[in-house]
């Protein structure tokens, strides 16, 4: 990888049940959880039950970029996981997604077209031609040592890919204050 050179939980749901063990080895329910009710842990590292996104829906995130870039307002998708937004215009479309379960070390392409950088004290990796055939860009910020949000570009028409870069830079650049810490 190299140097870029632009500005930029598995969440758990625990459950307990309390046993009392009258017999070695044989659990049995404890009569103060006999009502078959469930309670989660807490959360530790200060995040939410819901993990280190919380509530926090990627179109949350998005939509007030768009406008700026000339793409309507976004729809969720799974693409990239379960907390994504899509937005498509004439010759270009936007993905951003919000993933509590992998590190921007974990973007897929080859070697010679991911480049690394630092946006506001947040690593981000940068990933060249995400399709192949150029006009892709993929730019990945890192929010915890494994979450991340993941802003991505493809132009039509082939465009080159460093218009897509810039306008993936552009975007996450606009998202990355709005993102929690890990």
């Amino acid at each position: 990888m190299r140097s870029l050179g632009i500005g930029m939980v598995l969440m758990a749901s625990l459950t307990t049940v309390g046993c009392a063990g009258e017999e070695p080895g044989r659990p049995t329910p404890d009569p103060a959880t006999q009502s078959g009710e469930l309670s989660p842990v807490p959360p530790t590292g200060g995040e939410s039950s819901r993990g280190i996104f919380g509530d926090t829906k990627a179109c949350e995130l998005l939509d007030p970029v768009l406008p700026a870039q000339g793409f309507p307002a976004g729809e969720p998708t799974d693409i990239g996981g379960d907390n994504g937004c899509t937005a498509s215009k004439s010759g270009a479309s936007t993905t951003f997604y919000l993933d509590d379960q992998q590190s921007i070390d974990d973007l897929k392409g080859s070697p010679e077209k991911k480049f690394t950088g630092d946006l506001n004290g947040r690593r981000l990796l940068r990933v060249e031609d995400v399709r192949g055939d150029g006009g892709g860009c993929q730019i990945g910020i890192e929010v915890a040592a494994k979450a991340r949000a993941v802003v991505t570009i493809v132009l039509g028409s082939n465009r080159p890919t460093a218009e897509a870069c810039e306008l993936a830079a552009t975007m996450g650049t606009e998202i990355e204050p709005k993102l929690p810490r890990g």
